[in-house]
């Protein structure tokens, strides 16, 4: 059923979150040691119940997660900025991005 069935009925349901979180927080680092704004990416996937939800929700765990102290606000990036063609230096420096547009599903960008 799990395997034939359900991932018919219910596709959002079998996204690995364990794999979709790795990936990003795999950005966040890069991003960070970039010195560049983290892509403020849709987390429907991971949210299906709470549509809408997006990572800067989440920045206390994804601090907590990066072993990061409490302090100021992280630097977000709108991600309409990001539904085209990522800018050109997250291209070269941010390459787990492709990995969380992969693993949420989020549409590829533009070329």
């Amino acid at each position: 059923y799990r395997r034939h069935i359900y991932a018919k009925a219910e596709p959002l349901a079998i996204i690995s979150h364990q794999i979709a979180w790795q990936s990003v927080l795999a950005m966040a680092r890069q991003c960070r040691d970039a010195g560049l704004p983290i892509p403020d990416v849709p987390l429907d996937m991971l949210t299906q119940d709470f549509p809408g939800w997006d990572l800067k929700l989440f920045e206390p765990l994804l601090r907590a997660e990066l072993g990061m102290p409490n302090g100021p606000a992280l630097q977000f990036a709108d991600w309409k900025d990001f539904a085209g063609q990522a800018p050109e230096e997250y291209s070269r420096q941010v390459s787990a991005l492709q990995d969380v547009r992969r693993n949420l599903r989020l549409p590829a960008p533009a070329h």
